[in-house]
């Protein structure tokens, strides 16, 4: 695109990992994210947790939104602070506003 990148194109030195975020690290917030969107492509279960599901399992370093998920280089990256601060307001925005 001529204003944003692809996702590919942002290199992960300096992005967290999945497992490191609160995509994966915190269960009742997923609980939460599927309970509002029923979005079950959205979602996996590791070690009997449920957590996000992110392209590449939990050492990849993004989660795409239910109208990304075929096509995501077609779609804007959105990179959050800290460990995902705020990311889930943004997962549902991302899966409510497709």
């Amino acid at each position: 695109s001529a204003y944003f990148h692809k996702y590919t194109d942002i290199p992960t030195a300096g992005l967290l990992k999945c497992n490191e975020t609160r995509i994966i690290k915190r269960p009742e917030m997923i609980e939460e994210y599927l309970r509002v969107t029923n979005d079950t492509g959205g979602v996996e279960e590791i070690n009997g947790a449920l957590a996000g599901k992110c392209q590449g399992g939990p050492e990849g370093y993004w989660w795409f939104a239910p109208s990304c998920r075929d096509h995501p280089e077609t779609c804007i990256p959105v990179i959050d602070s800290g460990d995902g601060w705020g990311i889930e307001v943004t997962m549902q925005q991302a899966a409510l506003f497709n």
